[in-house]
């Protein structure tokens, strides 16, 4: 039988031992001794105490989402809590569940689950705690909420994280004291949650910065375009936690470069790219990008590929390469935590540090073949201006001295020698040809 503080295996009034709320377990009891104990108050306070130290020092996000939802659960012997987490977008991007004292779990969201979310989170005003009026189940709905649940908003000045909802137990109602120890609650889960953003951004901003100078100092210095692109495509599929990556090295044709979490390298394959679809339009719109979980037009091309792909929540990027376009899609697969114009800021700086890359490294081959070209016509000159001229003497020379030769063995050999020069002079005079026929040629192609 699960024991009252829930899986955090505290006692409500002791701490355990090695709990990272131990440390304020003595000043706890110094703080609350005195109170007068009003229904619930002193303990009330005293875990409130506990489970804002619980989750201060916690800076993994995913372990702060469980811990926040198990502690408010706790905190008000509630029979169930969730937390909802809100983006940017006001869409949430998960919800997890602790239910009887267990272990809090993510829940899948249907796409009617993750509408009525977004509108419990866009009806949230100020940070006043209230009771739930949860809509009447609709089909697709799953989440089993209950109307008259408490629901706490977390907000970090004037953004809204999250949305605890907390039920009790049959026959029994939340009381004051619960709604204060819960909105007193919120304020200290909604700074934990940022603060563990905030370090859990600056970690992946560095991944990415990480990724992209040792691709820039690698393999992408020798790559050439088609092979650096296939490297962007893995290395963006790999750090954005996809499952597939589509990326148009050009979007005037179909030709993709697929990247995909199962497959060992990229490949290529041929999927159609309508430029005035509205999703790959609002993407393009000044090359700022895309997040979106439900496509509007599904019958739209690119939603088509989607759907094929089993695809859920993307990120779309675009961005100039020269006079064409490139183009990109990063996808989860369907059930998966969404993206946030984060991933988005993140995606594209990549792509377009890449780009630049990319630029560099062809105008260093650019470089390379002007200086192999000057060679070529550097040799060219001298085999025109200095060694052929030559060889037509000395084959002069040694045709002037056959008539002065008496022995026909002699002259046989001078005529071999004269031949052997002659040969030689069409044959550096070919070469010469093929030099300057080089020359001729566009520096970009080869």
């Amino acid at each position: 039988m699960a024991d009252e503080a829930g899986t955090a295996g505290l006692d409500p009034e002791e701490p355990a031992a090695g709990d990272s709320a131990a440390v304020v377990a003595g000043p706890v009891d110094a703080l609350v001794d005195g109170l007068e104990d009003a229904p619930g108050r002193r303990k009330r306070v005293k875990r409130l105490l506990v489970a804002n130290g619980a989750i201060a020092d916690e800076y993994a996000l995913s372990a702060l989402y469980r811990r926040v939802t198990e502690r408010s659960a706790w905190l008000v012997d509630a029979s169930t809590a969730s937390l909802a987490v809100i983006g940017t977008t006001e869409q949430p991007l998960e919800v997890l569940r602790a239910s009887g004292g267990e272990a809090a779990v993510t829940v899948p969201l249907t796409p009617a689950d993750e509408r009525a979310v977004a509108a419990l989170a866009r009806s949230l005003e100020g940070k006043q705690v209230r009771r739930l009026s949860w809509p009447r189940p609709t089909p697709g709905m799953t989440l089993p909420w209950r109307s008259g649940a408490m629901v706490v908003p977390l907000h970090y000045r004037s953004e809204l994280l999250g949305v605890l909802v907390v039920e009790a137990p049959a026959g029994r109602r939340f009381t004051p004291v619960d709604r204060e120890a819960l909105a007193s609650y919120a304020v200290t889960a909604a700074v934990a949650i940022e603060n563990a953003r905030t370090y859990e951004q600056s970690r992946r901003r560095q991944d990415w910065l990480t990724e992209a100078t040792d691709l820039v100092n690698g393999p992408l210095a020798t790559a050439g375009i088609e092979g650096g692109l296939r490297l962007i495509a893995e290395s963006i599929c790999r750090l954005a936690d996809a499952n597939q990556v589509l990326l148009w090295p050009d979007t005037a044709t179909q030709r993709v470069l697929a990247a995909g979490s199962e497959a060992a390298s990229a490949h290529e394959l041929e999927v159609p790219l309508e430029p005035r679809e509205p999703m790959v339009a609002a993407a393009r719109r000044g090359h700022r990008g895309l997040v979106t979980t439900a496509p509007a037009h599904p019958h739209a091309p690119l939603t088509r590929t989607l759907a094929s792909l089993r695809l859920g929540p993307v990120l779309l990027v675009s961005w100039a390469a020269g006079d064409s376009t490139r183009f990109m899609v990063i996808g989860r697969r369907r059930g998966r935590t969404p993206f946030s114009e984060f991933d988005l800021d993140l995606a594209t700086a990549f792509a377009a540090q890449m780009q630049t890359a990319l630029e560099l490294q062809q105008a260093r081959l650019i470089m390379q073949r002007y200086s192999v070209i000057e060679d070529r016509e550097r040799i060219a000159s001298r085999l025109r201006d200095d060694v052929v001229p030559d060889l037509f003497a000395a084959g002069l020379t040694l045709q002037g001295l056959r008539s002065l030769v008496p022995a026909a063995r002699l002259r046989a050999k001078l005529d071999e020698a004269v031949q052997l020069i002659d040969t030689s002079i069409v044959a550096l005079r070919r070469s010469i040809f093929a030099l300057r026929t080089d020359l001729e040629k566009d520096p970009d192609e080869g």
